[in-house]
C-alpha cells in the first residue's frame, strides 16, 4: 500500500539519504529571503548552498522571479523602520490621551503612568534608531550590485534551467488552466494573480518534472511558499508535501520527491554537512517564514473577502431584479385583465344589436373605441402574457426563494465577519 500511495507517507531514513544525494531545487523566495535576514544568517545559508553547489539547481522561472523582485525586497527593508517609528508615534499619542482622560480617577496615578509610558517609548525609539544606523538604506550602487547577489551569481553560475520556448509556455498555460479549474496542485492558489504571474508556480513545477525526467535523480524542493497547493495542511498544521505532487513526480520520473521550507532545509543540511549554525539562525529563518505565511494568509483573506462582497452584491441585485420583474409581471396581468374586459364588453354589445343596425353600430363602435387596435394590443399582451406565464408562476413562488437569499446573505455576512476577525488577528501577530 505504501508504494501505491507514496505521497501520503513520510520518507524513510533510507529514502531521505537517497533524496539528499539527488538534486536540490530552490524557489525564488528562498533567495529573496536572504535580503530579510541578519548578516550572520545570510552567511550560514550561503555557506550551506556553497557546500551543495554541485547538487543545487534553480529553475529558470525561479531565477527570473528572483531578479524581477530583488530590488523591491531590498528597498522594502528600510521601510520597516519608518513603519515602526510611525506606529510608536501614533501609539504614544493614543496611550497618553487615554491616560490623561483618567487623571481625575482617585486610584490612578496618571502622571506616573505618563512618565513610564514616555520613558518606555523613548527607550524603544533609541534602540530602533541604533539599529537603523547599523543597517543603512541601500544606495543606488547597492541596488545595482550587492554582495549577496554576487555570491548567488557565483553559486548558481551554471546551475540555472533553460527557459521554455513561447509555444511550450502557451501549451503549459492552457494545461495550467485545466488543472486550476480542478484544484490540481501546484499554482491553483495563485489563480487570482494578474496576467501570466498566476502560472509561475506551475511553470516551476513543469521545469522540475522535465529536469527529473532528463536526469533521473531524486529531487528536494526548497520553498518558502507555504500555501496548500505545495503542502498538505490540516487544521492549521503542515504535514508535508502535497501528496499529489509526490505521486506525480514519481509517476513521471520513477524518482522520489520531497519539499522542505527554509528552516527545515538549513537545519537538516547543516547537520548532514557538519556546518555550525549561529544560535539564532534557525529562529530567524523560521520567523521570516512565519511572517511570510501570515502575509500570504492576509492576501488570501483579502481575496475571500472580495469574493464574499461580490457574492453579497450579486444576491442583492438578484433580489432587486426579481422584485422589479414581479412588479412588471403584475402590471402586464392588470393590462391583460383590462383589455379582456374591454373586448368582452364590445363583443357583447356588437352581437346583441344585430339586424339592420349592426353595420352602423359596428362602424360607430370602431370609430369610438378603435376595436381592432384594442384587439391588436390585446393579442400582443396575450402573447407576452403567455410567454411570461411560466415566469409569473416562478416569480410568484419566489417569496420562499427570496427568503433563502436573505438567509444566504446573512451567511455571507457571517463569513465576512469571520474573515475580517481572522485578518485582524493575523495583523496583530505581525505587529
Amino acid at each position: 500500500m505504501r508504494d501505491e500511495f507514496r505521497g501520503f507517507y513520510p520518507p524513510t531514513p533510507g529514502e531521505l539519504d537517497l533524496l539528499w544525494g539527488g538534486e536540490i531545487v530552490l524557489d525564488a523566495n528562498v533567495l529573496l529571503n536572504l535580503y530579510r535576514y541578519r548578516p550572520a544568517t545570510v552567511s550560514n545559508l550561503l555557506t550551506v548552498l556553497g557546500r551543495l553547489q554541485t547538487q543545487i539547481w534553480l529553475p529558470h522561472q525561479a531565477a527570473a522571479e528572483f531578479h524581477r523582485n530583488r530590488l523591491a525586497v531590498m528597498s522594502a527593508q528600510p521601510k520597516a523602520y519608518d513603519d515602526l517609528t510611525r506606529a510608536i508615534t501614533e501609539g504614544r499619542g493614543k496611550l497618553l490621551a487615554a491616560i490623561r482622560s483618567k487623571s481625575r480617577h482617585p486610584e490612578i496615578d496618571a502622571k506616573r503612568l505618563e512618565e513610564i509610558t514616555n520613558d518606555s517609548l523613548d527607550a524603544i525609539e533609541m534602540e530602533l534608531s541604533s539599529q537603523l544606523q547599523e543597517s543603512t538604506p541601500p544606495s543606488p550602487a547597492d541596488l545595482a550590485m550587492d554582495p549577496i547577489l554576487e555570491q548567488i551569481t557565483k553559486i548558481f553560475a551554471d546551475r540555472v534551467g533553460k527557459a521554455f520556448e513561447n509555444e511550450d509556455l502557451t501549451r503549459l498555460y492552457s494545461q495550467a488552466d485545466d488543472r486550476f479549474a480542478k484544484s490540481i496542485p501546484p499554482g491553483y492558489r495563485d489563480v487570482k494573480k494578474e496576467g501570466d504571474n498566476k502560472y509561475g508556480d506551475f511553470v516551476i513545477w513543469s521545469e522540475i518534472l522535465k529536469r527529473g525526467r532528463e536526469n533521473q535523480r531524486p529531487v528536494i524542493f526548497i520553498t518558502d511558499d507555504l500555501k496548500e497547493d505545495w503542502w498538505q495542511r490540516f487544521s492549521g498544521h503542515t504535514l508535508g508535501p502535497q501528496p499529489a505532487l509526490v505521486q506525480e513526480f514519481l509517476s513521471e520520473t520513477n524518482q522520489l520527491f520531497y519539499i522542505y521550507d527554509p528552516r527545515q532545509f538549513i537545519d537538516e543540511a547543516s547537520r548532514r554537512l557538519s556546518v555550525p549554525l549561529d544560535a539564532s539562525t534557525l529562529g530567524e529563518v523560521g520567523q521570516v517564514s512565519r511572517e511570510g505565511d501570515l502575509i500570504d494568509q492576509i492576501d488570501e483573506l483579502d481575496r475571500i473577502e472580495s469574493e464574499l462582497e461580490m457574492r453579497r452584491a450579486v444576491r442583492a441585485e438578484q433580489s432587486e431584479q426579481a422584485i422589479r420583474h414581479a412588479q412588471h409581471v403584475l402590471d402586464l396581468e392588470r393590462k391583460k385583465r383590462s383589455l379582456d374586459k374591454t373586448v368582452s364588453s364590445l363583443h357583447s354589445r356588437l352581437f346583441e344589436n344585430g339586424g339592420n343596425d349592426f353595420d352602423s353600430r359596428l362602424g360607430s363602435d370602431l370609430d369610438r373605441l378603435s376595436l381592432f387596435e384594442q384587439q391588436s394590443d390585446l393579442e400582443i399582451a396575450m402573447i407576452e402574457s403567455n410567454r411570461l406565464r411560466g415566469e409569473i408562476e416562478r416569480v410568484k413562488g419566489s417569496r420562499y426563494r427570496l427568503h433563502l437569499s436573505d438567509e444566504e446573505t446573512a451567511a455571507i455576512d457571517r463569513q465576512l465577519a469571520e474573515v475580517r476577525a481572522r485578518r485582524a488577528e493575523i495583523e496583530r501577530h505581525l505587529r
